[in-house]
């Protein structure tokens, strides 16, 4: 059994199919065909995908998780079982305990590489947390200037490798919302309400690293009027400057 998005999957050994549960009603979707005795259940990192070995038929199925439909079968080794996948996503690995080898599928394009030798009867894998080869770091500003009552769309960009996750805490403000996109971009979009008010927080992780917040407020203005969205970047506080044309706490030259 294996969960993702609200989703409970049960494979059915006699029954050669997977049947979805929603976790929220507890109740059963119609069964999913799959190959012959299915056993091990992997859900790629997005949420996107199921993996299902099928021990009697030496194949595993790919499903496809938001309209709960079968691909076509990928060949692997005989009896394969369990199943691992990569944290990035990219690659399953199938351990196939009767042939004493491991098969390795793309899952952009579900189809198999060639089978790695191992020992006789394999039956665990283990892959090892992702590393951080390159630190997140914010590339998009940290400010924008919108009006309430309209459209606006703010764009959220980073760089890293693996790419990183945004997330955001705190309340948005009426009208606005935001979506990470899983490749390293996130957008705060929707249209302020006339009363919105409100503090956008997002932070960016990669490797259990928290960067320093983006912080954005949108004040309450007239409609249509613009209000400022002011912000701090990743590199640190904001900064503003003085009627003067300094930046606060400078001291200015004698003339």
């Amino acid at each position: 059994m294996r969960r993702a998005l609200g989703l409970l999957y049960v494979a059915n050994f006699g029954s050669g199919t997977l049947t979805p549960i929603a976790t929220a009603t507890n109740t059963a979707g119609p069964p999913i065909p799959t190959g012959s005795y299915p056993n091990p259940v992997a859900i790629t990192p997005d949420g996107k995908t199921a993996y299902v070995g099928n021990l009697g038929s030496g194949t595993v199925t790919p499903i496809r998780i938001a309209t709960s439909t079968a691909g076509p079968p990928i060949p692997t080794g005989a009896s394969p079982d369990p199943i691992a996948i990569t944290p990035d996503g990219k690659t399953a690995y199938v351990a196939n305990q009767l042939s004493g080898t491991v098969t390795p599928i793309a899952t952009a394009t579900s189809t198999a590489g060639p089978p790695i030798p191992t020992g006789s009867g394999p039956v665990a894998i283990a892959i090892t947390p992702a590393t951080v080869t390159q630190a997140p770091a914010f590339t998009s500003g940290s400010a924008d200037t919108v009006a309430f009552g309209r459209v606006f769309t703010f764009t959220v960009t980073t760089t890293g490798d693996p790419a990183p996750t945004i997330t955001r805490t705190g309340r948005l403000p009426s009208g606005v919302r935001f979506a990470d996109y899983s490749d390293g971009t996130a957008t705060i979009s929707g249209t302020p309400r006339k009363a919105a008010a409100g503090r956008v927080e997002a932070q960016v992780r990669a490797g259990g690293r928290v960067l320093e917040p983006v912080t954005g407020r949108l004040l309450r203005r007239r409609p249509g009027s613009p209000a400022r969205c002011p912000g701090r970047s990743a590199g640190g506080a904001r900064t503003r400057r003085s009627r003067a044309g300094s930046v606060p706490g400078a001291r200015r030259r004698p003339r």
